[in-house]
């Protein structure tokens, strides 16, 4: 009885340590290394940085707006 609470406990953090990390990875680590990458196009060239993100948020204005179509 001990035995297959403690397999049984170990298989349910196991399952959770597996979402945690995943749900980290996706909210917090992915964010964090778009921007850092951000910060490194900015110190390369700010004048390239500021026109890709006009582009981008054109881009984002555009999707949009056929998504209401």
């Amino acid at each position: 009885m001990n035995i297959s609470r403690t397999f049984f406990v170990c298989i349910v953090l196991s399952f959770a340590s597996i979402f945690f990390t995943k749900d980290a990875q996706t909210m917090v680590l992915d964010p964090l290394e778009r921007m850092i990458e951000k910060v490194k196009l900015i110190a390369k060239n700010p004048l390239l940085a500021a026109s890709d993100e006009v582009n981008e948020a054109n881009h984002v204005i555009l999707s949009k707006s056929f998504e209401l179509s």
